[in-house]
C-alpha cells in the first residue's frame, strides 16, 4: 500500500485509495464469486463445467471440504492471488477424447476378466466390484448415444475414471488367495492386470495437472498444482478476467 501511494499514477490508482480489511476482502470476494458463479451455471465454460462433474473426495482424517464449489471457491481464492501474470495458462497437449476412449475399454476388458472368480467371496474380487459397476454404466451410456457423444457424456466418463483411479477399495485392494483366480486365468495375471490399469488411470488423473506454469517458482508451482488439481486444464485466463471485471463493478 505504502509503494502504490508513493506512485499512484504508475500504478494507475486513485491517490486516495482505502485498504480493505481482510474481513471486507474476503466479503467482496464472496459477492464477486457468487455473481461470477450464478453466471457460470447458466453457459458454463468448459473447465467449470468438467470440475462440476468432478467426484467428491471424504476421508475421515480430513476436514476440508471437496465440493465442487468448494473447489471452485479454492481455485478462485489462487487466482485472486496470482491474477497479475500476463502469461496465459497452458493447456495440456494430450488427446483427452483419445486417452477416455482408451481407459474405458481398458476397464472393460478388466470388468470382464475378473467377471466370474472361481469363488464367490474371493476377496480380491469383492475389492474391486466398482470396476464392474463402472464399467457397465459407461457402456450402457456407449449404447444409448452411439457415435454422437454429447460433451456431457465425456465428461461423465472423465469423472468415472477420475474417481476409479481414487477409489479406497480398488486402489488398495485385498489380494485374496489361491494360484488360480477364474477358469484359466492365475491370480498373478489379475493382479498384474488391476496394477496397470490402476497406473493408467492415476496417470490419467495426474496428467491433468502437468502443465508448464507461467512463472518459474518451484514453490509456487506446487502449492497451486495442489490447490488447482482435478480441474487445472481449464481456460484460468478467462476465469480469471471474469473475476477481476465482477470486482471492478463492484467497487
Amino acid at each position: 500500500a505504502e509503494l502504490l501511494r508513493e506512485r499512484p499514477v504508475e500504478a494507475r490508482v486513485d491517490p486516495a485509495f482505502t485498504v480493505l480489511a481482510d474481513t471486507q476482502a474476503d466479503r467482496l470476494f464472496e459477492e464477486a464469486f457468487a455473481t461470477w458463479l450464478h453466471e457460470q451455471l447458466e453457459h458454463a465454460q468448459e473447465g467449470v463445467r468438467r470440475s462440476l462433474r468432478r467426484p467428491v473426495k471424504w476421508r475421515f482424517d480430513d476436514d476440508a471440504e471437496d465440493g465442487p464449489i468448494e473447489r471452485l471457491r479454492a481455485a478462485a481464492r489462487s487466482l485472486r492471488e496470482w491474477r497479475d501474470y500476463a502469461a496465459p495458462w497452458r493447456r495440456p497437449s494430450y488427446d483427452r477424447l483419445m486417452e477416455i476412449r482408451r481407459l474405458t475399454a481398458k476397464v472393460k476388458g478388466f470388468a470382464d476378466l475378473i467377471a466370474r472368480p472361481i469363488k464367490r467371496d474371493d476377496r480380491f474380487s469383492s475389492s474391486v466390484a466398482i470396476v464392474s459397476t463402472t464399467s457397465q454404466e459407461i457402456e450402457r451410456q456407449k449404447r444409448r448415444v452411439g457415435d454422437m457423444v454429447p460433451e456431457g457424456i465425456w465428461d461423465g466418463w472423465e469423472a468415472a475414471l477420475v474417481a476409479l483411479a481414487d477409489h479406497r477399495d480398488f486402489s488398495q485392494p485385498k489380494k485374496g488367495t489361491g494360484a488360480a483366480f477364474a477358469s484359466g486365468v492365475t491370480r498373478e495375471q489379475v493382479l498384474a492386470t488391476h496394477a496397470e490399469l490402476l497406473q493408467d488411470l492415476r496417470r490419467f488423473r495426474d496428467r491433468r495437472v502437468a502443465h508448464r506454469l507461467p512463472w518459474e517458482s518451484a514453490l509456487a508451482c506446487r502449492r497451486l498444482v495442489g490447490e488447482l488439481r482435478g480441474f487445472f486444464d481449464c481456460t484460468m485466463t478467462e476465469i480469471s478476467r471474469s473475476f477481476d471485471e465482477i470486482t471492478v463493478k463492484r467497487l
